[in-house]
């Protein structure tokens, strides 16, 4: 209805018949309206869970497969639709069921898994979730050595999965033969590789064993697994234990499969080239060799020699001489640190030694001494402490059958004398100013002298003390010795030249004759070499009264 202009008041509304169907269109329109709301207002709410989630449905339905529909969901042929409430739902066996409003609607879809079998796959849709039962469903039979694998886990007839598998995988069992150290057996195994059988049958492989075919070759049925097993091996080296396992023959083959190396002189026990032993123990000795480099002092040698322009018991240096020198070089062998051996390669005079020379005088001067018994000659004097001493103060008991007898066996008398054997053998002659002639023929207690230099060139004698029946015991004078010595020799080269040119000479007799062979006195016997002649020590027989 259009308004042109508004009527003047009081006056008459006249409508016409164009305006009439107007307002009844209108109200058509809006009764339809009306209707379409009221339409929805009053739709049924339906509850459908499918795929994991769960979505609230509007919809004038009245069967299932409706509300389905309204849903915007499928059915397939394996799905399965419960209806119930939200605490209770069954299964629809018609989807054309009738349903009532507020109901619930749960769409369980069937899952799709691919079955790999005999060469065959298969895809199948199932409302089962256990591996074993999806193929009973299809038919796949299962024999006792087969194994079924679920997304590659191997499957457990007694643990089922929560869900459907993917993906089964059916292995079917081969026999194969095994041969383990010369031990041979058949096994069934659905394993895919050599390795994985033995790992199946329980049969450990260690890195040193052998095995034949190669552990990743695929399994055929038929075939013959080969196992060669290596043996354990000990192996002690630098001071700690190496465990290892082996197939080598020998010893030294052992030790280059574990890759222990011996360097330079090393070597084992047992040898590298003898068999492996039987407890599988092998010592690795580590051997090092340092060459050493020692110094020995060569002592010089002493030489004596005669100066015939000098007198008798004078002693000189002619030439102090100097010792050598001497490299030697010494191989050390250590074994595991531990010295085993020393080995002299060589040996090296760095400084030859020279000759220590000693003079000594070979002249004899003879001289001549005024006595109470008369003149005498000698060419060697002494000067000496004097003692006496009897039988009685000797201090052998007086029932000894050696009482009262000398040191030579014969009776004690006056005459005798007791002296140093060093210096003199028994039966020397000799004579003693104050005393008289006498004659050695027993030996000393301690000697009193520390040093005796016997080629010192002494004056005559002063004797101190005389017993008649008794004898005389004779010690170097020290003080004396010390005081005339003026030579810096040591009183074992002294005596040395002296003992090489004369004994202690007290006489000097016209007709020298050997020494005496006395038993008694062999050992202290002197020989000295003067014009060619051996002179031998006498007494003073040709001056006795």
């Amino acid at each position: 209805m259009s308004l042109e202009s508004a009527p003047p008041t009081g006056a008459a509304v006249v409508v016409r018949p164009a305006s009439r169907a107007g307002w009844i269109g209108g109200g058509l329109v809006f009764l339809a309206a009306l209707a379409a709301v009221v339409y929805l207002q009053t739709r049924p709410s339906f509850t459908v869970r499918a795929d994991g989630r769960a979505q609230t449905v509007r919809a004038h339905a009245a069967t299932v497969r409706e509300v389905l529909s309204a849903a915007g969901l499928t059915v397939a042929a394996q799905d399965v639709v419960w209806l119930g409430n939200a605490r209770v739902q069954s299964q629809v066996s018609d989807l054309n069921q009738p349903i009532e409003p507020a109901s619930v609607v749960v769409l369980q879809r069937a899952s799709l898994v691919r079955i790999d079998v005999d060469g065959r796959a298969l895809e199948v849709r199932t409302q089962a979730v256990a591996p074993f039962q999806i193929l009973a469903e299809n038919g796949v039979l299962l024999y006792a050595a087969d194994e079924v694998w679920a997304d590659g886990v191997r499957a457990d007839p007694a643990a089922p999965p929560e869900t459907a598998p993917r993906r089964i995988v059916v292995r079917r069992a081969v026999t194969v033969s095994v041969v383990d150290d010369g031990a041979s057996f058949t096994l069934q195994t659905a394993a895919r590789t050599v390795g994985e059988a033995l790992w199946d049958a329980g049969l450990r492989v260690h890195q040193a064993d052998e095995v034949r075919p190669a552990l990743a070759t695929p399994l055929t049925s038929g075939v013959t697994i080969t196992l060669t097993r290596a043996r354990p091996v000990t192996v002690q080296v630098d001071g700690r234990s190496l465990m290892a396992r082996s197939r080598a023959a020998t010893v030294g083959e052992a030790l280059a499969e574990i890759g222990l190396a011996l360097v330079g002189a090393d070597y084992t026990t047992p040898a590298v080239d003898q068999a492996l032993p039987a407890d599988g123990v092998i010592r690795v000795v580590r051997v090092r060799e340092e060459v050493l480099t020692e110094q020995v002092l060569i002592p010089r040698e002493t030489v004596y020699q005669a100066l015939p322009d000098v007198e008798i018991d004078n002693v000189q240096t002619l030439q102090a001489g100097a010792d050598g020198i001497q490299r030697r070089y010494v191989r050390v062998r250590y074994e595991d640190g531990v010295e085993v051996g020393r080995t002299t390669e060589a040996e090296v005079v760095a400084q030859a030694p020279t000759p220590r020379v000693i003079g000594y005088g070979a002249k004899i001067v003879v001289r001549t001494l005024e006595t109470p018994d008369g003149v005498i000659e000698y060419w060697r004097a002494y000067t000496m402490y004097a003692t006496s001493y009897s039988a009685s103060r000797a201090g052998t008991p007086v029932t000894a059958r050696n009482y009262g007898r000398t040191a030579s066996g014969k009776l004690l008398t006056k005459g005798m004398v007791a002296i140093d054997r060093t210096m003199m053998p028994f039966g020397t002659r000799m004579y003693v100013p104050g005393y008289g002639f006498a004659v050695a023929e027993d030996t000393g207690g301690r000697r009193q002298s520390i040093q005796h230099k016997p080629c010192q060139n002494g004056g005559v004698g002063q004797w101190i003390g005389n017993s008649p029946g008794g004898g005389i015991k004779a010690g170097r004078h020290q003080q004396h010795d010390q005081a005339e010595t003026g030579q810096h020799e040591d009183r074992f080269a002294a005596r040395k030249a002296c003992g090489q040119r004369a004994t202690d000479r007290y006489a000097r007799n016209p007709q020298p004759k050997k020494c005496p062979r006395n038993r008694n006195a062999s050992d202290q016997r002197r020989r000295c070499m003067v014009n060619g002649e051996v002179e031998a020590l006498r007494g003073l027989a040709h001056d006795r009264p």
